[in-house]
């Protein structure tokens, strides 16, 4: 998940004013998954409010303060959402909500994907105030998105009368593992020596820890073990 949070971004009536009486706090951020049939599904959400109110000490003089009104307070602020994965997808707009509100809005394209293959992603998230006629909130990414397959064994540990149970072989080094799993059977003859699972992923980006594991395949009971690897 590629996650961005802004605080106080534009000095405008909508934004961090002089009078400092309001400040925004939105966030952009996208999810990513896949099903059984290679889907993938792409998720751009914006949330966040305003905090303060519309009020600044004005005309101070020895015997303190009065409160004063920020004009055209509150303003209007409209989620607007780009989300497009190779050439599907495009803008989107919310609803009007007044800046106090809490706004959480969210888009979803999904494509057909084959494992392996790259595809270009490109995102954006904003937030359009009305009384300032401009973004006080707008953050965008461009992403590399890959699915892909690990393929893991497990051995045969034991039998309950319900479950099979099964431990990650030793040296497993597929990214999308468990450290063990069940096979639900009444008849312990099903408890074959080895279980071969294929979970799905999906990668965003060249770091370490982007990608998601998404689901899981078929499972096989297998005789002998393979080598744990990702495709």
């Amino acid at each position: 998940m590629f996650r961005t949070i802004s605080l106080c971004v534009i000095v405008t009536l909508c934004a961090c004013a002089s009078w400092a009486t309001y400040t925004p706090q939105y966030e952009t951020y996208n999810t990513y998954s896949s099903d059984i049939n290679n889907n993938i599904y792409q998720t751009v959400v914006v949330d966040g409010t305003v905090t303060g109110d519309c009020y600044y000490n004005c005309n101070c003089g020895q015997y303190g303060c009065q409160q004063c009104t920020i004009p055209n307070c509150p303003a209007t602020h409209t989620p607007q959402i780009y989300n497009v994965l190779n050439g599907v997808g495009g803008w989107s707009y919310g609803q009007q909500y007044s800046m106090f509100s809490y706004i959480s809005y969210q888009t979803t394209v999904s494509i057909a994907a084959t494992p392996g293959q790259i595809y270009p992603s490109s995102t954006e998230g904003a937030i359009y105030c009305g009384v300032a006629a401009g973004f006080i909130f707008d953050i965008s990414a461009v992403h590399s998105i890959r699915l892909g397959f690990s393929t893991t064994y497990y051995s045969y540990q034991s039998y309950d009368g319900v479950q099979c149970h099964y431990n990650v072989i030793p040296y497993c080094s597929a990214r999308c593992k468990y450290p063990s799993v069940t096979v639900v059977t009444n008849d312990p003859a099903n408890c074959l020596p080895y279980y071969k699972f294929v979970e799905g992923w999906i990668q965003w980006g060249s770091g370490p820890a982007d990608y998601s594991c998404t689901h899981f395949g078929p499972a096989y009971g297998v005789l002998t073990p393979g080598a744990c690897t990702d495709q």
